[in-house]
């Protein structure tokens, strides 16, 4: 130890002499280590950490799945939950949840809030620790009727309540109907799931809810011991027993996904692809950093030499140059993580509060991200770790230099030796490769986003601004035929509104993270036997397509005049029509859904629902009037500022009711934009990487071919004195330097082929081999070659054969 601690003070005294260098080296290494680092920060805080909850390693959650009708993933039913809960025996505790929203009336304006109903056990079984009051009791959700008490979040209670410490008792009107507090939460807990606050959900209500109603999400914590699969294997028994008493559920299974696989799977190859994109960043600054240590090393070859002859091992020499890279990788760690707080700050600030969760339907909140012990330990690893790979190879030269060569040679520079020559070629080469390699990635990445682009959703959604409602039901707009009457009024005042195109409702929006799927039949096409049909169900309005901008294709649009007590009608899109009418008129055709018959009217242009890179699924549109929801979305197409739009949108639904809110006011390109999130951040942070590493190789190449220049300056005066011209020795640096940087290039690409399978999740109407972005990257690094190496081929031109021949 004490030797180590002399020897990083002699590396100390010895960088200090050399601010230049130290200053460089550090700079590159602060880059590489510091991308790790920040990188690391969100691949640990999203996939790694385990998450807050008691036997997070345990927690699964659980769908129902109907895979012969494309149904992957399907929320629970009340009665299939206790079902499972009674009769399984791999689980240590099941809960059940739904999310709602509710509307807080009487203070001012009324406000829309977002409640998850869960089983008494929800909060509890998360780890849920209150700061006030107490969480819910097995009792308030063992009665028949619903217990009016809620569990607020501590968000929720600092803006709704000003952080009262007195809050608990108090009440509140929620959907017409008061609510006391009993419990405030703890500021650090977190679930998966936005959410205001809580209220327990009766179990008999519960148990009463039909078994096709699949609009419940079901959590679980596996008993020790317990696999994924073999609980996956009760259930499913448990399901072909339910199956067989249920007939619309014939072939309808489970599937027990581990919580945190089941919530960032959607992002993972995302974060791990940029995980990659730096490990590479770092070994291309390593290679800089030896190529720099590796000249210094060669220009204290005397000095070494000389402590050689002084009696010091080569060991101590090696030592002594592993030491100095020691010292610099760890200043240049503590740089790096400077760097990556800050990087980690920035992010934070940039990614999107949730994350998309589409087979699933819901958003989910995206842990926060920081530079914890976990990341401080990952950037002391990498720091020694690129110690090594960069202090090894000078550290051999040192150990393989001779001692008499050296001590004859003196400070004169001469022809590089074979061996030199082939390190200095290996680091270029390495360069090349290594940067090469990350072009590519970061071309493809682009490229995919591009085509990304390019895909037609379906929609317009420019000018287009959305504004949910959620009808309380409990006391007000009990019926179909209110709730129908509330949106026709809006739609009404809203259309009529100066600045509005047009304006229609629906009650799934594209791109929102929301689904409603149903069966159906269609007339005179009987089903073999376990078979049925499915598809995605909307009730929309009439202008809601032209709002929109969804074409009609053929047959006649929705009109005002389909309402209750006519004709029942529906549209279907151009993917349904393809499907399920491959050689026949959907015209005409006659479906049953919701127990009724409808009648097909007309066929509308394909609507990319779950995403640009996700198929259209086939989609029935009904008219909403005909089948009135709760919770609808208004959407509107505006020529006037969106400030003054929101204003006037929610005096008309004031105007209505007074007490009913209006919220998660989005435009459609921020739907859009959302639903872009992964490949767009993924594309942006590759191009950055990317670019550092193409400056990287251009400084690297640079130097390299600097300093060999310099080291054969009495061979490049001689060349001249025998009559070689300025033109020769340019072309003799440059040829040279671009046969290196081929070799490099075909090594890139030769690697970045066989890595080529693990981008091919991660990318959207690309090759994993794409010719245009190969072509694109070997010609980015040519030029980059052709650059750096004509500065120095073009100082060469200008030694002085005379003051080259007499050096010393």
């Amino acid at each position: 130890m004490f030797t180590l601690l002399r020897d990083l003070k002699y590396a100390s005294r010895s960088l200090r002499k050399m601010p230049g260098f130290t200053l460089v080296a550090l700079l590159v290494l602060g880059l590489g280590i510091g991308a790790n680092t920040a990188i690391f920060s969100v691949v640990n805080s999203v996939l790694l950490r385990p998450l807050p909850f008691p036997g997070a390693d345990r927690m699964a959650i659980i769908w129902e799945t109907d895979l012969k009708d494309g149904i992957q993933r399907e929320g629970a039913s009340g009665p299939d939950f206790f079902d499972w809960q009674e009769q399984s025996t791999s689980f240590e505790e099941m809960a059940l949840l739904e999310v709602g929203t509710g509307t807080i009336t009487g203070g001012g304006e009324p406000e829309q809030v977002t409640g998850l109903r869960v089983t008494t056990n929800f909060l509890s079984m998360l780890g849920g620790r209150t700061v006030l009051g107490r969480g819910f009791s097995t009792a308030e959700g063992a009665g028949q009727a619903r217990y009016p008490v809620a569990v607020l979040t501590n968000g929720y209670w600092k803006q709704h309540f000003g952080s009262d410490p007195g809050v608990i008792g108090k009440t509140f009107i929620m959907n017409s109907e008061p609510y006391s507090v009993i419990g405030v939460l703890a500021a650090d807990f977190w679930a998966p799931l936005p959410a205001d606050l809580y209220v327990p959900w009766p179990v008999a209500e519960l148990r009463a809810k039909s078994r096709l109603d699949h609009s419940f999400g079901a959590i679980a914590r596996l008993k020790p011991n317990v696999s994924i699969a073999q609980a996956q294997s009760e259930l499913s028994a448990i399901a072909r027993r339910i199956d067989s008493q249920t007939a619309r559920l014939a072939g309808w299974d489970v599937a027990v996904v581990g919580m945190k696989q089941a919530l960032f799977e959607n992002i993972k190859p995302a974060l791990l692809l940029l995980l990659g994109a730096v490990g590479l960043l770092l070994l291309l600054a390593c290679v800089n950093v030896a190529s720099l240590l590796l000249a210094r090393v060669t220009g204290r070859r005397k000095e070494m030499a000389i402590r050689a002859a002084l009696g010091a091992r080569r060991g101590r020499l090696i030592a002594q140059v592993l030491s100095e890279s020691l010292l610099l990788s760890l200043l240049g760690g503590a740089f790096g993580v400077y760097l990556a707080s800050w990087g980690v700050d920035l992010l934070n600030a940039v990614l999107p509060k949730t994350l998309p969760m589409p087979e699933g339907g819901a958003e989910v909140l995206r842990p926060a991200i920081n530079v914890d012990g976990h990341a401080l330990a990952f950037a002391l690893l990498i720091s020694m770790g690129a110690a090594l790979v960069f202090g090894l190879i000078p550290a051999l030269f040192v150990g393989r230099a001779d001692v008499h060569d050296a001590l004859k040679l003196g400070g004169r520079t001469s022809s590089a030796s074979p061996g030199r020559l082939g390190v200095w070629n290996f680091l270029v080469v390495g360069e090349i490769a290594l940067a090469s390699m990350l072009l590519i990635g970061a071309g493809l990445a682009m490229k995919s986003f591009v085509n990304l682009q390019r895909v037609n959703p379906g929609i317009r959604p420019d000018h287009v601004l959305t504004f949910r409602m959620r009808l309380p039901t409990d006391n007000l707009y009990k019926t179909a035929r209110e709730q129908a009457e509330f949106y026709r009024r809006v739609l009404d005042k809203v259309a009529i509104l100066p600045g509005i195109q047009s304006a229609g409702l629906t009650d799934v929006l594209p791109l929102g993270q929301q689904n409603n799927r149903e069966y159906f039949t269609i007339e005179n096409h009987p089903l073999p036997a376990g078979q049925s049909q499915v598809a995605d169900f909307r009730r929309v309005s009439s202008r809601y397509f032209d709002t929109m901008g969804i074409a009609l294709r053929r047959g006649r649009p929705l009109s005002d005049h389909d309402v209750d007590g006519e004709p029942r009608v529906i549209l279907v899109d151009e993917t349904l029509a393809h499907q399920y009418f491959p050689n026949e008129d959907p015209i005409g055709q006659r479906m049953r859904l919701w127990g009724e018959w409808r009648q097909v009217v007309g066929i509308v242009s394909q609507v990319h629902h779950y995403g640009l890179d996700k198929l259209p699924e086939p989609t029935i549109y009904a008219p909403y009037r005909q089948m009135a929801d709760q919770s609808m979305v208004l959407v509107v197409r505006t020529t006037a500022a969106t400030g003054s739009v929101v204003r006037a949108v929610k005096q008309a639904v004031w105007s209505v009711d007074r007490g009913q809110p209006v919220f998660q006011i989005r435009s459609m390109d921020e739907y859009l934009s959302l639903a872009g999130t992964a490949p767009r951040i993924s594309a942006m942070l590759l191009a950055i990487f990317a670019g550092i590493s193409v400056l990287l190789a251009a400084l690297g190449i640079h130097g390299v071919v600097s300093y060999g220049v310099a080291q054969r300056t009495r061979e490049f005066g001689l060349r001249m004195a025998l009559g070689s011209t300025p033109r020769q020795l340019k072309a003799l640096v440059i040829v040279h330097g671009i046969k290196t940087a081929l070799i490099g290039l075909a090594a890139g690409m030769a690697c970045a082929a066989a890595l080529a399978s693990g981008l091919r999740v991660a990318l959207y109407g690309v090759a994993e081999l794409d010719p245009t972005v190969m072509a694109g990257v070997a010609g980015l690094l040519f030029a980059v070659t052709l650059i750096a190496n004509y500065i120095p081929a073009h100082r060469a031109t200008r030694i002085d054969p005379m003051t080259a021949l007499h050096q010393e």
